[in-house]
């Protein structure tokens, strides 16, 4: 059975569940950690950010692309605990994570595709080998919605209509965290993304996944 140490970097909200992911250390391989029977894990789960747990683990027999990251954990024990104000630093400088900087349309490779309303998405499992990653923004993104957990704008222009300034076009995303939203998150802030799970809309458009939030580090 495989094992090694996980450090868990994220923690989403799920209607009925929690999503949570993390990086093996020595390979650098991100992953999602199921619970042992593949199942997602209860708003309960035990995972904290930024703990380090050695695991036992199983690899699923098949998974539908993006989301390849699963394993199904066995057993763990927290071994270690990252700082969130040093998490930035360990996985960029120590674990040497993948980051996207600059704005989104570098997010996933660029292989999104954007709503007229200018939130992401793909709609080809074919797209991507993955659904996980870590970007540093080059603007701020502003709160600008209460509903859920909220929802932040990555604004790319505003125009001036009767002395008021209006945003023309931007870019939406979903905050999914369980940590509290904050009014703005500061550009070069670390940022965890992902792309959620295959939905079609409630059957009015194909199947897609779309662009989440996931939150952020050091704020």
């Amino acid at each position: 059975m495989p094992k090694g140490e996980i450090i868990v970097v994220s923690n989403t909200r799920m209607q009925n569940n929690s999503c949570v992911g993390g990086f093996i250390i020595d390979s650098g391989r991100p992953v999602r950690l199921m619970d042992q029977y593949g199942n997602y894990q209860p708003q309960n789960h035990q995972f904290e950010i930024g703990g380090i747990y050695e695991m036992e683990f199983n690899e699923p027999k098949a998974t539908r692309p993006p989301h390849n990251e699963h394993i199904f954990v066995t057993n763990e024990q927290r071994i270690d605990t990252i700082a969130n104000a040093d998490m930035t630093d360990y996985l960029i400088n120590d674990l040497e994570v993948n980051v996207w900087e600059g704005g989104p349309d570098k997010l996933f490779d660029g292989e999104l595709q954007w709503t007229g309303k200018g939130t992401g998405y793909i709609n080809d499992e074919d797209a991507l080998d993955f659904s996980t990653g870590f970007w540093i923004s080059d603007k701020d993104l502003e709160k600008y919605e209460n509903k859920g957990n909220g929802r932040y704008q990555y604004v790319i222009s505003r125009i001036n209509y009767g002395g008021k300034d209006y945003v023309n076009q931007r870019r939406i995303f979903k905050y999914v965290g369980h940590d509290a939203a904050i009014d703005l998150v500061p550009a070069g802030t670390l940022l965890r993304v992902s792309l959620a799970r295959w939905w079609d809309t409630n059957g009015l458009t194909e199947e897609r996944c779309y662009l989440q939030l996931s939150g952020w580090y050091g704020v």
